[in-house]
């Protein structure tokens, strides 16, 4: 090919570009795709840019553009526009998708997703919100895997949606996907914020790699994905020894380049007077949204974590900014001066695991999740270690017991006082994911032998409040409840909660409560938007959405007042039509709860939550490691009914740390962990529905297999 001819396809490249750029404004390299809606292929099938089809041309519209004549207009059916499947994937490449998005609801999404839909992404949140011609930008990124397996990942789809495309219309413009390899590093350049650089060794890195690939095909971060690695966080020129592993639990962690960590310092070190803390997403817990709930609890005397940003690097490559949060450690107590005392919650390992299952089976599960949650301590080891927090723990836990249960006389075991304050705060504020079971934290104040409420994880995802309407908490016509939900309402029955509830409710709705927050904080929220801007472009702060949110609340109350002076809302417990339960597959943490008998010395009591009948065959003897003490016959448990509690004797002077069983008819044998503890009082189990095998050290053939049998 000669020059001229070369030169001539240049200048004719760079003209059709032009042309589908509209005003020209944008300059783009090789690796970016840009499209409006302004041409259409000759078939008329698609639009079209560079040689790269669109889905969604039917919905070319003059009614709205935000740059040039058309816009792709979703309505009348339309539901999908800018769609674009790409096929040529790069093992660790960073795809991001932006568009802009106009409609009266905000409503649309962008998604990139696998044609089958095994791995979905969306974004419907902006980041600036809307400018002055109702126009806004979403921006949505993917990594992906660098263990790529074509068979689950063949190609990825891009487009924008309309979930409601028979009556709302939504507006679409200007789509770019920008594709960075996975070797290209990003330098930092802002000088004055220090950056936290972290260094972890070149095999540390690979598996940690090796284990967020896992997570990401996944779409959750199990148990098995959060493996500690060591490494070195260095900041303003301190170097500190640290612990890091996937932090998260849902795959927004971990599915663009900036994975979310949990950070633990070695002993005698810590940073920023922490021990123990997250470095997340932004993404995640929206923003500055997510700091400003943090620091109005802590401006009214309520627990909460520590919460700021800052700039970071691993290995070289600079990431961004990220949200720094602290852990559930005695510092989050020291620094809001409470006495020690065990920090609890009911364990969520249940609830992930069902999510697991049925993502990669596809099937649905019924299973008694939340009555088979253990009440665990943070810091285990240590809790139990410690003669005056293991007997803290001891109290704490039947406290507990009574919240899961949501038992009456609420002023006995919970601070009712800091209850109302923090769940008024949560209606203001327009918080909702931390009102959710396995979100919540609690603190047992051994000083008035209360439970506190410890609010954190409050939002989820970019301007994901302004999607829900604000909602005073417990003010609902559903009134019957699941056991869920009953435990985070019963209070609400509670006559001196009620009246303190309206009482904060009034104070924190008052318009000047905020405005007064703001004159406190703008100067910091100021200086956190300006940081967080120069990664996320456009970010911007709303204090609207939070006044808006105010005043809907405040306009709300006296119609909830005259409710509760009318006893017109009392939550009562849903008595369940069936136990039905499915699958049988045993599931690791719906499993054989195991304690220590609180009466009866060399005792365990077993609690069976599987959907089928089990054989306890025997236990890890505490005296010779890995052998196994087994009964004469094996014990009987039926398949979970809520029917009460069996019993078990043990040798030695050290409970086991396991038992083991085996589905009835089957030989593969299971292991259930031992709680070194009692188990909690609770008036659901029949206490008398046990028997005491004899024991005996006959050998026995069986297959040890840890296993999940649904994996």
């Amino acid at each position: 090919m000669n020059k001229f001819i070369l030169n001539l396809l240049t200048v004719l490249i760079a003209l059709f570009f032009t042309h589908c750029r509209n005003s020209g404004k944008k300059e783009f390299d090789k690796s970016t795709m840009f499209c409006g809606a302004e041409n259409l292929s000759e078939d008329g099938v698609f639009f079209i840019s560079r040689a790269s089809r669109y889905g969604g041309r039917k919905g070319q519209s003059e009614e709205e553009a935000y740059e040039g004549k058309y816009s792709c207009l979703l309505y009348n059916g339309l539901k999908k526009g800018f769609q674009i499947e790409l096929h040529d994937l790069i093992p660790g490449e960073i795809i991001e998708a932006s568009v802009y998005r106009k409609s009266t609801t905000s409503n649309g999404y962008l998604t990139i997703t696998t044609p089958d839909y095994s791995i979905f992404q969306n974004e419907k949140g902006s980041l600036g919100g809307k400018d002055a011609d109702g126009w806004e930008k979403l921006i949505l990124e993917i990594q992906v895997p660098f263990d790529l397996d074509s068979t689950k990942i063949p190609s990825l789809l891009i487009y924008v949606a309309n979930p409601k495309p028979k009556t709302e219309k939504v507006y679409i413009d200007n789509l770019v996907v920008k594709r960075t390899p996975p070797n290209e590093k990003k330098e930092y350049k802002n000088e004055d914020v220090a950056l936290v650089n972290i260094q972890i060794a070149e095999t540390d890195y690979k598996q940690i790699t090796r284990l967020r690939d896992q997570a990401f095909y996944q779409g959750v971060i199990g148990g098995e994905q959060k493996q500690e690695v060591p490494g070195i966080l260095s900041y303003k020129g301190k170097n500190i020894g640290i612990k890091l592993r996937l932090k998260g639990d849902w795959g927004d962690h971990i599915v663009s380049k900036k994975w979310s960590f949990r950070i633990k310092t070695n002993k005698n070190q810590s940073f920023k007077g922490l021990k123990e803390f997250s470095l997340q997403n932004l993404k995640t817990r929206d923003y500055v949204n997510e700091w400003l709930v943090h620091e109005i609890f802590k401006e009214e005397d309520l627990l909460t974590t520590k919460y700021g940003f800052y700039p970071v690097k691993v290995n070289g490559n600079y990431l961004g900014v990220y949200a720094l949060e602290e852990h559930f450690v005695k510092q989050l107590l020291e620094s809001k001066d409470r006495r020690e005392g065990p920090i609890l919650k009911i364990s969520e390992e249940g609830f992930w695991e069902c999510n697991l299952y049925t993502r990669i089976s596809k099937n649905l599960t019924n299973k008694p999740v939340y009555l088979a949650a253990d009440i665990i301590p943070f810091k285990t080891k240590k809790t139990l270690k410690d003669e005056r927090l293991r007997k803290q723990f001891l109290v704490a836990q039947n406290l507990m017991s009574n919240y899961k249960l949501g038992k009456d006389g609420h002023e006995e075991y919970m601070d009712v006082e800091k209850w109302a304050k923090a769940y008024a705060l949560m209606s203001v504020l327009n918080v909702d994911h931390s009102f959710v079971w396995h979100n919540q934290r609690f603190y047992y104040n051994p000083v008035l032998s209360k439970l506190e409420l410890i609010t954190f994880d409050c939002y989820a995802g970019t301007r994901e409040m302004i999607y829900r309407t604000p909602k005073i908490l417990g003010n609902t016509d559903q009134t019957n409840l699941s056991d869920t939900h009953y435990s985070l309402l019963s209070i609400f029955n509670n006559k001196l909660f009620q009246k303190k509830y309206i009482n904060y409710l009034k104070k924190y709705s008052n318009p000047e409560y905020l405005t007064n927050i703001f004159s406190k904080k703008d100067s910091i929220i100021n200086e956190y938007q300006e940081l967080i801007s120069t990664d996320y472009e456009g970010y911007r702060f709303d204090k609207t959405i939070f006044l808006n949110s105010s005043k809907t609340i405040y306009n709300e109350i006296n119609s909830y007042e005259k409710k509760l002076n009318n006893n017109e809302i009392k939550f009562t417990l849903k008595q369940e039509e069936t136990n039905e339960c499915y699958p049988e597959d045993i599931f690791e943490h719906i499993s054989l709860n195991v304690y220590l008998d609180q009466q009866k010395p060399k005792t365990l009591s077993l609690i069976n939550y599987h959907c089928s009948t089990i054989e306890v065959v025997g236990y890890e003897s505490s005296k010779v490691k890995d052998s196994l003490v087994y009964f004469s016959s094996p014990l009987i448990i039926d398949q979970f009914k809520d029917n009460g509690i069996k019993k078990i004797q043990y040798s030695g002077n050290k409970p086991p740390k396991n038992v083991f069983y085996k589905q009835k008819g089957l030989d593969s044998l299971f292991d259930a962990k031992v709680y070194n503890w009692p188990r909690p009082i609770s008036e659901t189990m029949n206490n008398d529905a046990f028997k005491t095998p004899k024991l005996d050290e006959l050998s026995k053939n069986y297959t040890i297999d840890k296993k999940k049998s649904c994996f």
